[in-house]
C-alpha cells in the first residue's frame, strides 16, 4: 500500500519501525494497551490453571489405576512371603540366615 499523501505520516521516513512510531497516535483511538494487557494476563492464568487441573485430574486417574492393579497383587505376594518365612521361623536355616543378614536382625527388631 502506499502513501498518497493524506495520511499522517511524514513523507521524510523510510524506515517501516519509523513509519509503525509515526501511527501510534491512531492506534490510541482503536485500542488500550492495558486492555490487551489484561486480556492476555487473564488468558494466560486461566490456560495455565487449566493444563495444571488437567495434569492433576490425569495423575489422580493414573495413580488410582496402578493401586487398582498393583494391589491385589502386592497382597498376594506378601501373603505367600509370610507364610514361607512362618514355616522356616525357628528352623536352624533360618537361624543361620539371620546370622548372614543383618537387614533380617533390623527389621525384626523395628516390628518387636
Amino acid at each position: 500500500m502506499s502513501c498518497t499523501g493524506e495520511c499522517k505520516v511524514p513523507k521524510n521516513l523510510t524506515s517501516s519501525a519509523q513509519r509503525a512510531a509515526a501511527t501510534d497516535d491512531d492506534d490510541a483511538i482503536w485500542a488500550s494497551d492495558d486492555e490487551i494487557d489484561t486480556y492476555a494476563d487473564l488468558h494466560r492464568a486461566h490456560v495455565t490453571q487449566g493444563y495444571i487441573d488437567g495434569i492433576t485430574q490425569a495423575q489422580e486417574a493414573g495413580l488410582q489405576k496402578g493401586f487398582d492393579e498393583g494391589f491385589p497383587y502386592g497382597a498376594a505376594l506378601g501373603c505367600r512371603v509370610g507364610r514361607i518365612l512362618a514355616k522356616l521361623y525357628g528352623t536352624p536355616e533360618f537361624d543361620e540366615a539371620k546370622k548372614e543378614h543383618s537387614l533380617v536382625e533390623r527389621w525384626e527388631a523395628f516390628i518387636q
